[in-house]
């Protein structure tokens, strides 16, 4: 296999842990390995999941993570049609039910002063760690680690499907 999924969660939120369990289990991909955290953090934030998204990348033995937040889902092709642009980048994402934001191709410049990209993407294994991992601090993890990965030369590329659900759980683990 060629990817890992991972999850950070929060033990109260083993409910939705389960749903997107379901999601993962049910890729056309076929089976992949799957990390997950489960720790109730002192503080809730971005550098809580920065943290532990970064203890998870530590496991990661395969090429490639996809990022699978607890409250969200994968539609059953998502790792399918993300492994088709693996060759051709080192983040690969989608558009997504739900995501406030608004998405559109790769932009660098747009990136500077636009969160556009959600943070569930696949990302290469050896990118992310060439970056130092997920950037500690109190700013959106996620938005920092592109501008990062732009900044090194990493290569992104938008699937402009809908291939994944955002769900809005009660306690979200950053606020």
């Amino acid at each position: 296999m060629r990817v890992t999924a991972v999850t950070v969660s929060i033990p109260e939120r083993h409910e939705r842990l389960e749903i997107a369990g379901a999601s993962l289990r049910a890729q056309t991909y076929g089976s992949v390995p799957w990390l997950v955290r489960v720790e109730q953090p002192d503080v809730f934030g971005v550098a809580h999941v920065a943290r532990q998204r970064n203890a998870l990348l530590k496991s990661v033995e395969t090429e490639w993570i996809a990022v699978l937040d607890d409250d969200d889902t994968f539609d059953p092709n998502y790792l399918e049609v993300m492994a088709q642009h693996f060759d051709e980048a080192d983040v690969v994402y989608s558009y997504c039910r739900g995501y406030q934001h608004a998405f559109g191709p790769f932009d660098p410049e747009r990136l500077q002063t636009e969160n556009y990209i959600d943070g569930e993407a696949c990302i290469r294994t050896e990118a992310l760690r060439a970056v130092g991992g997920y950037p500690v601090s109190d700013i959106v993890e996620d938005w920092q680690l592109w501008k990062i990965m732009v900044a090194a030369g990493c290569r992104f590329v938008c699937v402009p499907e809908v291939l994944r659900t955002h769900g809005r759980a009660e306690r979200n683990i950053t606020n």
